[in-house]
């Protein structure tokens, strides 16, 4: 699941990831998880117009309640994704493209937002981190050796 519980509605999250449980192996499924994190000179920009942190916590925390009889928890891997940008208009161009026209609003063209952006420059780019996380899962209440 990459980028997909984020997608799912708080009250519909552990449901989903049951679902996803039971179609596993029983002792010998993986389940992958990867999401975004709210940190990162990336996601500090992009709070002050479209705020993900809510939704981001919550597909931590249904992660978390996930029975322990039914997956293991194998790791849990952080890295960072660097976006680079040429201008302002650019990065609108990318984020609208992926997440659709109807996120822009009068704060993404805001005072704010448009410091950030400024701050993060390299050079004749500007570059973000973007913070990311992997939870990786396997089927059983057994931790595998070297886990």
């Amino acid at each position: 699941m990459m980028d997909c519980l984020s997608c799912v509605d708080a009250v519909d999250m552990d449901d989903c990831l049951i679902e996803v449980c039971r179609v596993l192996k029983e002792n010998d499924g993986y389940l992958y998880v990867g999401e975004y994190e709210s940190s990162g000179s990336y996601d500090d920009m992009l709070r002050v117009f479209h705020d993900l942190s809510a939704v981001r916590t919550w597909t931590l925390d249904a992660q978390r309640r996930l029975s322990q009889d039914v997956v293991a928890s194998v790791r849990e891997i952080h890295y960072g994704l660097r976006c680079q940008y040429s201008d302002f208009e650019s990065f609108v161009a990318s984020f609208t493209a992926v997440n659709g026209p109807e996120l822009m609003n009068a704060n993404m063209h805001s005072k704010n937002v448009r410091a950030l952006f400024e701050q993060s420059r390299k050079g004749n780019i500007f570059e973000f981190e973007q913070a990311r996380r992997v939870n990786l899962y396997r089927t059983g209440s057994f931790a595998p050796a070297g886990a």
